[in-house]
């Protein structure tokens, strides 16, 4: 019989990945915006509470821990440097309520993870999440955006198309895992409609980031496969791409063939983004170690006489706002998340002659979201990701998996008892007696 607390951890774990994409529809509680995420993130920090006080398990051994930290300092004193410039109190507190609430959401998610069968609740609940973010977009519930030349873009609850876009990628990435490690032919044939229902969410979402990312991270999927049979997996998924592309909209071929020099030059929103990076530099230059502060960028641009854009890259809105201070431990996190996938796919790779199915999943999935973390760096490289839950969803899962992966090796293989050594023992020389025979 399973443990109450088992089954509340279900209900949280559920609860958490399907409303994780949902981002449009909140309720005003005092002035404070509560997303149903919001929420499910509460629920989850009082399910670690109790467990904490019913069972007081050891957490997972986490490499990112100390960076997570140095970030949180970090922020920290971007807040004092936004506030010593006189920037507003209200929207910086807003934002830094939002990063904190993002490293308690990590540090919670890494303690409820405590099996396979959680960290795999969480993504098909969050995939599910994902298809009713595009759904409700396509229904005409939830926020709509509008392209200048290319008309709606998808969006509806995921609240913008490129964040919409972000969590798709994740998404497909964890269901080709699903997909390859299904059994049962229906479960294969749900996960196939899955990544169809998703890869017509990106296309619809207009997010030329998420096309090129979708791409990349196919041409990556294919070199870290390079001993499973690919060909049998890649034709299938090069007609899914060529058909949606036959049956979408125009304006979405459109929008995938305007990735040319020419089509970026005259996009105005592209072009935007390029006259703003000598601003970014600029700040960066002048404020090398610890920023211009919480939110500080375009106040800091418009004082200087600099063109003042929100910048488009993850990477650099941590080194513009907090500086090395800043971004020297979130890319640290970035690549020792992705590095921690790595070596648990490493573990099954290195033990797969035991044929052990635990283990064979628990590498796939590391594979997999491998994967969706080339697929997140890409897509971090054109929109300011570093905020996202997804992302940060993920970089508790690779601290999860890892644990859960060099577990499962040490029962396969338990560590060999001590050596004896002669300093520890001797043996008894025979007396002169027992010699003799006497």
């Amino acid at each position: 019989m399973r443990h109450p607390l088992d089954l509340i951890r279900t209900l949280v774990l559920v609860v958490v990945g399907l409303t994780l994409p949902l981002e449009y529809t909140q309720l005003d509680l005092g002035g404070f915006p509560l997303t149903p995420n919001k929420l499910a993130a509460a629920a989850l920090l009082g399910f670690v509470a109790l467990q904490w006080a019913l069972q007081r398990r050891p957490p997972h051994r986490d490499a990112k821990r100390l960076w997570v930290l140095f970030l949180v300092g970090a922020i920290g004193i971007g807040v004092v440097h936004s506030l010593l410039r006189g920037l507003p109190t209200g929207p910086v507190l807003a934002i830094l309520a939002t990063w904190y609430t993002l490293v308690l959401f990590y540090f919670t998610l890494i303690l409820t993870l405590d099996s396979r069968r959680a960290v795999e609740l969480l993504y098909v609940a969050f995939i599910l999440g994902s298809i009713v973010a595009a759904v409700s977009g396509w229904l005409g519930f939830g926020s709509e955006v509008e392209s200048v030349k290319y008309g709606e873009r998808l969006s509806g609850e995921g609240g913008n198309p490129n964040l919409l876009a972000f969590n798709l990628i994740v998404s497909v990435a964890a269901t080709v895992s699903f997909y390859f490690t299904a059994r049962r032919a229906w479960v294969k044939t749900l996960c196939a409609a899955a990544i169809v229902l998703m890869v017509a969410g990106i296309f619809g979402s207009l997010s030329r980031s998420a096309y090129l990312t979708l791409f990349i991270a196919a041409g990556f999927w294919a070199i870290r496969f390079r001993r499973v049979d690919f060909i049998k997996y890649a034709v299938p998924f090069i007609l899914v791409v060529v058909l949606a592309f036959a049956l979408a909209p125009e304006r979405y071929s459109e929008r995938l063939f305007s990735l040319t020099p020419e089509g970026i030059a005259e996009d105005r929103s592209a072009a935007s983004r390029f006259k703003n990076l000598p601003s970014i530099f600029a700040a960066i230059i002048r404020n090398p170690i610890l920023g211009v502060g919480l939110g500080g960028f375009p106040s800091w641009a418009e004082q200087h006489g600099y063109y003042a854009k929100q910048v488009h890259n993850a990477f650099l809105q941590v080194f513009v706002d907090h500086g090395l201070v800043g971004v020297v431990p979130f890319v640290a996190i970035f690549f020792l998340c992705w590095g921690e996938f790595v070596r648990a796919a490493r573990i099954g790779r290195r033990l797969r002659d035991l044929r052990d199915r635990e283990l064979g999943i628990l590498r796939m999935r590391a594979m997999m979201l491998e994967v969706a973390m080339m697929g997140a760096f890409v897509m971090s490289q054109s929109q300011p990701s570093m905020r996202h839950k997804g992302l940060w969803m993920l970089f508790a899962t690779s601290t999860a998996i890892l644990g859960l992966a060099r577990a499962r090796a040490r029962e396969l293989i338990p560590e060999p008892e001590p050596a004896w050594h002669p300093g520890l023992a001797y043996e008894r020389a025979p007396a002169p007696s027992d010699a003799s025979g006497g």
